[in-house]
C-alpha cells in the first residue's frame, strides 16, 4: 500500500509542477491553480495523517478540510492558496521540531540526524553547541517563512512583496545549508556533507525515527 501511495505521490508532484508552470505562463487562472493545489495538498495531508490513524477517518478529515478551504476560497475570492498553503504548515512544523529539540532534557534534532547518518559520533561539546545554535537558527527561519506564507494567503496587496521575500529567504536557507556543512568540516572536522545530510533526510521513515530517538 505504501508503494501505491509513493507512486500517486510522484504523480501528484508532477501535476503540481505542471500547474505551477501553467500559472506562471498565464495558461491557468488563479482559481484553477488553487483547485489543483488543494487536491495536491489534500493528498499530502492524507498521506501524513494515515500513518497515525486509520484510512477512513484520515480520508474523512482531509475531505472535510479541503471542502472547507474550497468554501472559504469561494467566499473570499482574494485568497490565494498556491503555493502559500503548502509552504506555511511545513515550515511551522519544522520550526516546532527544531525548537522542541532545544528544550531541557531533549536532544537537538540535528544531533539525532547525525546519529542516524552514523559517519562519526558528535562527542565534541563545542560542536554540540554549534549544532544547538543551528537548530535555533533553523527554527527561526522556518517560523519566519511560515508567517510570510500565511500572509501571502490573506494579504492581497502585499502578495508580490511577500513572494519576493519568500524567494530570498528560501534561497538563503539553501545557501546556508551548504555553507554550514562546509564550516563544520573546516572548524570541527566533521565528515558529513550537505549531500549526505540531504540524502538521509529524504529516506523514507527518517523523520519518524528522529521523533523516536532520545
Amino acid at each position: 500500500m505504501s508503494g501505491n501511495r509513493s507512486s500517486i505521490g510522484y504523480l501528484v508532484v508532477g501535476t503540481l509542477i505542471i500547474a505551477l508552470a501553467g500559472r506562471a505562463a498565464g495558461w491557468l487562472s488563479d482559481e484553477t491553480a488553487d483547485l489543483v493545489f488543494l487536491v495536491s495538498f489534500g493528498w499530502f495531508a492524507y498521506s501524513a495523517l494515515v500513518t497515525r490513524i486509520r484510512a477512513t477517518p484520515a480520508a474523512l478529515a482531509v475531505l472535510s478540510l479541503v471542502l472547507g478551504l474550497i468554501a472559504l476560497r469561494q467566499s473570499f475570492p482574494s485568497l490565494r492558496y498556491m503555493p502559500f498553503l503548502m509552504i506555511a504548515p511545513v515550515n511551522f512544523a519544522l520550526a516546532a521540531i527544531f525548537a522542541r529539540g532545544l528544550m531541557p532534557g531533549r536532544r537537538p534534532v540535528l544531533l539525532k540526524l547525525i546519529d542516524i547518518i552514523g559517519m562519526a559520533p558528535a562527542e565534541d561539546l563545542a560542536f554540540q553547541r554549534f549544532v544547538a545554535r543551528q537548530c535555533l537558527l533553523w527554527s527561526l527561519m522556518a517560523l519566519a517563512t511560515g508567517l510570510l506564507a500565511l500572509g501571502g494567503i490573506f494579504v492581497e496587496a502585499a502578495r508580490p512583496a511577500i513572494s519576493l521575500a519568500l524567494q530570498v529567504l528560501i534561497g538563503a536557507q539553501v545557501v546556508w545549508f551548504a555553507l554550514s556543512h562546509h564550516y563544520a568540516s573546516l572548524r570541527y572536522r566533521r565528515p558529513e556533507t550537505w549531500w549526505t545530510t540531504l540524502k538521509t533526510m529524504a529516506q523514507p521513515g527518517v523523520w519518524s525515527r528522529l521523533g523516536k530517538l532520545s
